[in-house]
């Protein structure tokens, strides 16, 4: 399996008190290797880091971070330009595909 496929990423809304504003929560699990995380943390610049983690079994690392968008239009622009498969968990608990495999 390539390191690329190994990457699971979900995002989430986080309330907020404005409703002018879009608060996202991104979580990047499966990192393996510098490569890949460099790649993840240029796509993720504009970013405030908000928890990381590994496991050491499987030696791989688990980013967190959170922006604040204007809006879900502008959060839905910037989930299609990320660089790997992601998902958004919904207020249910299930789970949509922003991104797939296909659109990378």
């Amino acid at each position: 399996m390539r390191a690329e496929e190994r990457i699971q990423a979900v995002a989430w809304e986080l309330p907020t008190e404005s409703k002018e504003s879009y608060l996202c929560r991104l979580q990047i699990n499966g990192i393996k290797g510098k490569t890949i995380e460099k790649r993840i943390l240029k796509a993720v610049k504009d970013w405030s880091e908000a928890g990381c983690g590994t496991c050491p079994e499987e030696k791989e690392k688990m980013l967190m971070f959170s922006r604040i968008f204007k809006s879900r239009k502008s959060w839905l622009a910037w989930a299609k330009e990320f660089p790997f498969s992601l998902k958004e968990a919904t207020t249910t608990g299930k789970y949509r595909n922003i991104k797939t495999k296909k659109e990378q």
